[in-house]
């Protein structure tokens, strides 16, 4: 503990000793931990960070997809849905959602609320639960079923001043008086930060028959001890089985999983890892010339203080 306390006198004089020189050295390496850390966090929360749901590892995402272009993934017809839930034996459930805006009444007009229109299991394959209330029943996306819908913590504050007494509330959406049953909480931004508001899927029975509209973004939970290669094969056989029948329309056509963290992230997780390694190099650049500052100081004053050095300026006063 001693020499330690020695250790950080002596180099607080130096500190002080040489001043323009320490707000060098102090700025150069601030620079490059503080973006390091700035840009780590970030990645941290998107890519490295567990989803805020009930045993995350089991959630993937479904896309249909094709051979030609390679990589190809799309979103997913109702009639293949249906089939997929029908005929899987490795997931514990499938939800589908879509995007679409809606217009809430507010204080003196309605205003544009961007949200998703989800299927009615949509928040118990997610295995989430809400703040307030509850989430949609079963029979909820029936043509003709009372209208409800499910708001977001954040819209819940801003629009209805946090009012606890919100459950039950008739509130004009789209020009029809809905009740809201439930809010979510801030944590849940799915299937982006974007949406403000959840409403059942509803479909006619045209709708849920057709194949060639691919409009919907498929979730599913694996079943406990399922795995994902499983899950994987299962539903490639589905997918085939599909593709015979309906072969004008599927014949191409497959299925692919990905766990859901991945897929939520794979649009940026190229970009983040990649400013991740260049502000890694920046710091590795930075804590270079630092030790090369560090390296001539020294070396200028080895020279100062050698033996000839001292034996130069005696002679240099003499005269």
């Amino acid at each position: 503990m001693n020499t330690l306390l020695q250790d950080l006198r002596y180099a607080l004089r130096l500190l002080i000793k040489s001043p323009g020189f320490s707000l060098i050295a102090i700025l150069t390496l601030a620079l490059g931990i503080g973006a390091n850390t700035a840009i780590f966090s970030v990645v941290n929360a998107v890519l490295l960070r567990p989803l805020p749901l009930a045993e995350p590892a089991r959630l993937v995402e479904l896309f249909e997809s094709k051979p030609f272009p390679a990589g190809f993934l799309g979103s997913v017809s109702a009639a293949n849905l249906r089939d997929w839930r029908e005929q899987n034996t490795t997931m514990e459930g499938l939800a589908a959602s879509q995007g679409q805006s809606f217009a809430l009444q507010g204080k003196n007009s309605p205003e544009r609320v961007s949200g998703e229109v989800v299927s009615t299991n949509y928040f118990q394959v997610l295995g989430a639960r809400p703040l307030l209330g509850r989430t949609f029943l079963e029979d909820e996306d029936r043509a003709g079923a009372t209208t409800v819908f499910v708001i977001s913590e954040g819209l819940w504050r801003a629009r209805f001043s946090a009012d606890p007494a919100i459950v039950g509330r008739s509130v004009s959406l789209d020009g029809r008086a809905c009740t809201v049953i439930g809010v979510m909480p801030e944590s849940f931004r799915f299937p982006s930060a974007r949406c403000q508001l959840w409403a059942p899927l509803v479909l006619t029975p045209p709708e849920w028959a057709a194949r060639g509209n691919h409009g919907l973004q498929v979730i599913g939970r694996l079943r406990a001890g399922a795995s994902l290669a499983q899950a994987q094969a299962n539903l490639t056989a589905v997918a085939h089985s599909i593709a015979q029948k309906f072969p004008d329309e599927q014949s191409d056509r497959s299925v692919k999983l990905i766990p859901l963290q991945e897929a939520l992230t794979r649009q940026s997780r190229t970009s983040l890892l990649v400013l991740l390694g260049s502000v890694a190099c920046v710091l590795l650049i930075a804590s270079a010339n630092l030790a090369n500052l560090l390296l001539a100081r020294s070396s200028g004053r080895s020279r100062c203080g050698s033996p000839s050095a001292r034996v130069g300026a005696v002679s240099s006063g003499s005269f």
